[in-house]
Order: structure tokens, then sequence, then C-alpha cells
């Protein structure tokens, strides 16, 4: 298996895990310095790394952010609190399914986000499923997940992607300033 790792917000390795003899060993493969994974070219980067090192005719592909998400490695500046503006009733957001321990919650289910977008939007609710369904075809999840704030948290709704759009933590309050953010509003 291979894995790719930011050690920090300018260092990064790929390195691969293999089980021999059931000793599990952790070989370094290529070290990064400031890589460029949130852009095309350097997550380009990083796969083509990853298939000459372990060519194969498929892959499969995990992504983990141990929770931090879009939200920058280093903190370089302090976060203002902002009044957000959505196209939503905030009393919605109690009943999304919360994604995170931060409080208030940053990470929302998407899937249930969509859901309590649609109301009583049957069609367009049916029509998000189906192209949740392509663009996510498994998903799976732990009857509960760890947060070091609040413990264990059960998982009753799940699509398998989580978004920030309802959050108003305020560690949020840049995620209408992301590049994926302004092209797409």
């Amino acid at each position: 298996m291979l894995v790719f790792l930011s050690t920090s917000s300018t260092e990064a390795e790929l390195f691969e895990i293999t089980v021999n003899n059931g000793t599990c060993t952790r070989q370094i493969l290529k070290e990064y310095t400031r890589p460029a994974f949130t852009t095309e070219e350097g997550l380009t980067g990083i796969l083509n790394d990853m298939k000459s090192f372990a060519p194969a005719k498929t892959y499969s592909l995990i992504v983990g952010c141990h929770g931090m998400g879009w939200l920058p490695v280093a903190q370089s500046k302090a976060r203002a609190a902002t009044k957000p503006r959505y196209h939503w009733e905030y009393s919605h957001t109690p009943s999304i399914q919360r994604m995170d321990g931060y409080s208030p919650v940053i990470f929302y289910d998407f899937g249930d986000y969509v859901r309590a977008l649609c109301g009583d939007d049957a069609e367009q609710l049916a029509q998000f499923e189906t192209l949740l369904e392509q663009v996510v075809p498994y998903k799976a999840h732990t009857e509960k997940y760890f947060t070091a704030a609040r413990g264990p948290l059960p998982i009753e709704r799940y699509s398998g992607i989580t978004t920030s759009a309802p959050s108003t933590n305020s560690l949020a309050s840049s995620y209408s300033q992301t590049s994926w953010y302004l092209a797409t509003h």
C-alpha cells in the first residue's frame, strides 16, 4: 500500500507499507518539499509518482484529512468571525449529520445537507442522489466516529463527502474565499 502524507505545512512523504511474516514495515519512496497537492498539477504529479512506484491495471484511492478538510495546515493569520450569508435556513443545521467534534460544527455530511436544502422537492433530491451515487459509488462507515473534544459521536447518515457550507464556525469563515468556491458560486 502506498501512502502520501503531509508531515508539515511544507513537507510530505510518499511511502510504502508492506507486511512480511506479520511484521509491518514502512519504506519512504519519495520526500516532497512544498508539495502543491492542492493544485491540479501537484496532484497529478503525486499520482504519477504513485503509478511509477506501483504500476498496476487499476488503482484505489482513499483521501483523508484528519478532520481538517480544506482548512489550511498552517494557520498563518487569525480568522475573524463573519456573518455568513447562505440561501438556507440555519434552523436546519442541528438536524444535519455532523462529521466533526468542533463547536460550532465545521464539517457536515454533504448528502444530508443537500437533503435539507431540497426540502419537499423530491424530484430534485432524486436527481442529486443519482449523481451522488455516480460520484461516490461505494461508501462505508463505522457506527460512530471518535473526536478528541466530544468523544464518540454517532453516524446516522453518510454520503461519503463532507461540506462546511452551512458552518458558522469562525475557522470556516474563509470558505467563501477558496478558489473552488469562487469558481462555482
